[in-house]
Formats: C-alpha cells, sequence, structure tokens
C-alpha cells in the first residue's frame, strides 16, 4: 500500500470548497479534518472547469489554512485556457495518480464524470444523487463491481444522530407497525436563482434535495419502494425564465421485509424567502400503531438575532465552525463524518482491514442508491404523464 492517499476532488462549488459562500463548503473541512487526524493523506487535486475557478479554490485553501494552522498539499486545475470542461481527465492520468476521487459535479453530469473515474481504477464518492436515470446507476454498479471498486454516495444524512435515532426506533420496534411517513424539506430562492442558475433547469428539486429522505427511508426501515407518485408547480421560478419546479410533492408506497406496506409523503421546495432563518428547513415525522417520532431537523435548539442580519438558526451538527482550545478553527457534523468514513474506508480496503461486501451493507453504496434513484426517476415520470402512480421495479438491482 502506498504510504500517501491521493485524492482528487472533482467539482469546486459551493459544497467542495464555498464558491459564492463567506465559508469553505463541506469537502474542503473534510478534507483538512481529516490531515488533523491521519498523516497519511498525501496531495489533493482540485479541478473545477476554468483557471477563474481554480483560482477562487486556491484562495479558499489557503484561506482555510491560516484559519486551521494545518497544511494541505493541493494543486489546482485547469491552469490555463478559458473553459475545459475535461480537466478532470488529465488528473486522472497524473503520476503519481492519485488513489481515490470525489466527485462534487452538477446533477447531470454525475454519470460522465464517475464512469471515467472508475475506468481509471479509482474508489469514487459521490455527491448525492446517485444518476438522473436508473439505467445509468446500473452501468456504474455493473463497472464497479467489474472492477472490484468501492464507489459511494455521499448520503451524509445516514451519519446524523437525529435520524439514527429514528432508525434505532424503527428497528426496536418502538413505534409498532408503520403506518406513514411525512417529510417537508425546502431551500431559499438563491439556491436555483443564484448558487445553481447555470444547471437548475437540469434536475428538480426532488432529485437534487428531496432525495436525501428517499434514502434515509430506505436506511431507517429497510423497505423497498413499490410505486410512486408526483404532483409539482411551475409558477415563480418560470416568471425568472428557469423552467424547472417551484415545488414537487412526492408520494412513495414502501414494502417492509415482513410484507407490510406503508406511505411517505414528500414535501419539497427551492423557493423559501430569501429571509428564512436556516438555508433548508427540513422536518420529518413518522407514525406506527404503537407511537410516532417526530423530528425538527432545522429546530437544532439555537437561535441568534443580530442587529441588521436578523434571526438565524444554524445547524450544529452538519458542518459547522467551531473555535479550539488554541485559538484556531476546526469543522465537527455529519457532513464531515461522510467524507471522512470514506476515506477510511478506502485506507481499510487498501489494508484488507474490511471487504466491499462488508461496506455494501454498511453504507449508501452505488448499488444501494439505485433505490433512490429509480423513485425520483419513477416520480419525474408521473410528472411527465399528469400525475398518474408509476410501479417501480427494482429486480436484479446489483447485477
Amino acid at each position: 500500500m502506498q504510504n500517501k492517499l491521493n485524492v482528487v476532488v472533482i467539482g469546486i462549488g459551493m459544497y467542495s470548497v464555498g464558491r459564492e459562500t463567506d465559508g469553505f463548503g463541506t469537502i474542503l473541512p473534510a478534507l483538512i479534518e481529516w490531515k488533523r487526524d491521519n498523516d497519511n493523506i498525501g496531495k489533493v487535486f482540485f479541478v473545477g472547469t476554468n483557471v477563474k475557478s481554480a483560482q477562487i479554490a486556491k484562495d479558499k485553501i489557503s484561506k482555510i489554512k491560516k484559519h486551521t494552522g494545518i497544511e494541505l498539499n493541493f494543486d489546482v486545475f485547469p491552469k490555463k485556457g478559458n473553459v475545459d470542461n475535461e480537466a478532470y481527465k488529465k488528473v486522472l492520468s497524473l503520476i503519481p495518480r492519485p488513489a481515490c476521487s470525489i466527485i462534487v459535479v452538477p446533477d447531470h453530469l454525475h454519470f460522465k464524470v464517475a464512469l471515467d473515474c472508475l475506468n481509471a481504477n479509482l474508489p469514487v464518492l459521490m455527491v448525492k444523487p446517485l444518476t438522473p436515470t436508473l439505467e445509468e446507476g446500473k452501468k456504474l454498479v455493473r463497472l464497479a463491481k467489474k472492477k472490484n471498486l468501492y464507489a459511494m454516495v455521499e448520503f451524509h444524512k445516514r451519519w446524523d444522530k437525529a435520524n439514527l435515532m429514528l432508525r434505532d426506533t424503527i428497528q426496536k420496534n418502538n413505534i409498532g407497525n408503520l403506518l406513514y411517513c411525512w417529510v417537508e424539506y425546502s431551500q431559499r430562492k438563491s439556491i436555483p436563482t443564484e448558487i445553481f442558475k447555470e444547471w437548475a433547469e437540469k434536475t428538480s428539486i426532488l432529485q437534487y434535495l428531496g432525495v436525501h429522505y428517499i434514502d434515509i427511508m430506505r436506511f431507517v426501515s429497510n423497505a423497498i419502494p413499490v410505486r410512486t407518485m408526483a404532483i409539482g408547480q411551475k409558477k415563480w421560478l418560470t416568471s425568472k425564465r428557469l423552467d424547472t419546479y417551484d415545488s414537487i410533492q412526492c408520494f412513495i408506497e414502501w414494502m417492509l421485509p415482513d410484507g407490510s406496506m406503508f406511505n411517505q409523503v414528500i414535501l419539497t421546495n427551492w423557493v423559501d424567502p430569501e429571509s428564512s432563518s436556516a438555508m433548508s428547513d427540513q422536518k420529518i415525522k413518522l407514525v406506527g400503531t404503537s407511537g410516532r417520532f417526530e423530528s425538527d431537523q432545522k429546530e437544532r435548539g439555537i437561535k441568534i438575532n443580530i442587529d441588521n442580519v436578523g434571526i438565524e438558526q444554524p445547524n450544529p451538527d452538519f458542518c459547522h465552525e467551531f473555535g479550539n482550545e488554541v485559538g484556531r478553527k476546526e469543522w465537527r457534523g455529519y457532513g464531515i463524518d461522510s467524507v471522512k468514513n470514506f476515506l477510511t474506508d478506502v485506507i481499510n480496503i487498501k489494508s484488507g482491514l474490511i471487504s466491499l461486501d462488508q461496506l455494501q451493507i454498511d453504507r449508501p453504496t452505488f448499488a444501494e442508491a439505485l433505490i433512490s434513484t429509480a423513485v425520483v426517476e419513477s416520480a419525474h415520470k408521473s410528472l411527465e404523464r399528469k400525475n398518474i402512480w408509476i410501479d417501480i421495479n427494482l429486480d436484479n438491482k446489483y447485477e
């Protein structure tokens, strides 16, 4: 095994390095925290599509070093030219080559970039969702299986303590037979109109955001989706010349391992006011024959009210910056844990400490993510076909 784990990060936007924000995103802080705790991270290659975004990433990395005192050995690409949509391919062939890849690109590019990384024999961590279509997802699963590669989707909500409590409650049968689940998940208008404006029309609020709680339902219940139906509204965003849904309501019928059925309703939108006290407003309720579980995942118990800023409700559990005892900054949260777990898994696989078969059970691998992909694709078909119910066929989903 090589002494140092070289990593390529493909995509250097908001979630990767905090572009267009005052922060540093999630991927960059997670790599910093990995470096703080481990001596086996080598060089990190951050790859965008133009020199301007690469320079922004470079500035962010230099700034976070001053905040943390952690030195990250890095390089940024592309180094010249106006636009190079395939700059990442050059990095995949570098010597010494990267040992794993983290893909943080728009939804519609997931398949192409993941395909290239797997063909380069790199383990992959993909930001959610897996792919827009089940066909694309299955091709990636087959390729990863053929090459015996670890491929995981960064469904960070699986590491959220609130969702782990929900899972334990269900697994212990504390609320009895499941009847229905209700989810509300929304974000501010600036997400589709500013931050993701270039590709907002190529995704949907259900695919980009709601997919989290499809995966969480699978994670906490071990259920399989049977059919789905969706209703959507196009009003405000179309007035801004963005042809995408303001809001989608998705209805899913699930079957538990014992054959019993329950329903889930996911209400999503990305047209919340900019004055909202948090970027994401999210709630989940699950009702059974013996009780209920309610989790307001926006209300994390903290409210901050400052002149000329207004009320903020930060989430200290996702990816938050904290000062430590020596005056430096460090990041903690389930967003950090998700990325660090992937890197740990890659090391453990190389060391023979864990098998790919075991990770298929414990992690949101590409094969596991086919389930949420199938639901989203079927929901989109429902929207196209005047809101009819669409059956979900997951036969041979791991092949």
